[in-house]
């Protein structure tokens, strides 16, 4: 069945708009929300988004036309159904019921494990800029015992410069602190020590669940409606999107090349 797809509302006191860009033809085959025109008016330029999916069949505007809310853009012939082909397989008229053959494989994977290894690790300050030797602690803000990470904040210092928080290099259990508030660092001075597990790669083989079978019944025929398709029903509301109003502050000739090219305006910072 044939559908229109007019202009909807542009917004307060618009009631036309000039046409700077048709952006589908005679055949193609939209989707709703697809863009299908872009116009103009003295406030924006607006991509027009289809409320409708279908196949076109007919384009009533061109480039340069100036059309009112309301206009019939495009018929659309939305009966059209996609079909899709499977070689080899039975169709449900041919099958009652399909078996489904799920097999699953044995995968060999590389996985990360503890080699069970351990090393401790000292921690020191790293340098701390051109011309600055040494800092005031004023701050630690780890413990012994403690578990530790990459980049966790470890101490706070204060130099003629700035306060920073000084990140740890390494990870792993905090087996001794070697430094106190109120104490002088230097760089390079130990700060603390850090048992840390060395892991080496290892090949584990995971066995997934065995193949199962599943019968599926046989899909139940949709009888199709028999009510209008395009046409609004008693209490329904028209379910038309919204015209896009946060669409890129572009040029028609800019948005032409974008869409030539592939790329979307709207995601152009």
């Amino acid at each position: 069945m044939a559908t229109e797809f007019k202009l909807p509302e542009l917004g307060e006191n618009i009631e036309s708009a000039d046409v700077i860009a048709v952006l589908v033809k005679a055949g193609d085959r939209i989707e709703k929300e697809q863009s299908v025109i872009e116009i103009e008016t003295d406030k924006a330029t607006i991509e027009v988004p289809s409320s409708v999916e279908g196949v076109i069949t007919e384009v009533l505007v061109k480039e340069g036309d100036n059309i009112k809310v309301g206009k019939t853009i495009v018929k659309v012939d939305d009966s059209a159904e996609k079909t899709e082909t499977v070689t080899g397989k039975p169709s449900p008229e041919e099958k009652s019921k399909e078996e489904v053959k799920v097999v699953v494989e044995k995968k060999e994977e590389t996985l990360a494990e503890p080699s069970g290894k351990k090393e401790i690790a000292e921690f020191k300050v790293p340098d701390l800029g051109e011309n600055i030797d040494t800092a005031d602690i004023i701050g630690v803000l780890v413990k012994y015992g403690d578990t530790i990470v990459k980049n966790q904040g470890v101490i706070e210092i204060e130099t003629d410069k700035a306060t920073i928080e000084v990140p740890s290099s390494v990870e792993g259990k905090v087996t001794e602190v070697l430094v106190k508030e109120g104490d002088k660092a230097k760089p390079g001075d130990v700060i603390l020590k850090v048992e840390t597990t060395t892991s080496a790669p290892a090949k584990k083989t995971i066995e997934e669940k065995p193949a199962v079978k599943v019968e599926a019944d046989k899909p139940k025929e949709v009888e199709p409606s028999k009510e209008g398709v395009g046409e609004l029903q008693p209490g329904e509301h028209d379910k038309q999107p919204p015209i896009i109003t946060g669409s890129a502050p572009a040029a028609p000739s800019v948005r032409r090349i974008a869409r030539e090219i592939g790329v979307d305006i709207n995601e152009v910072k």
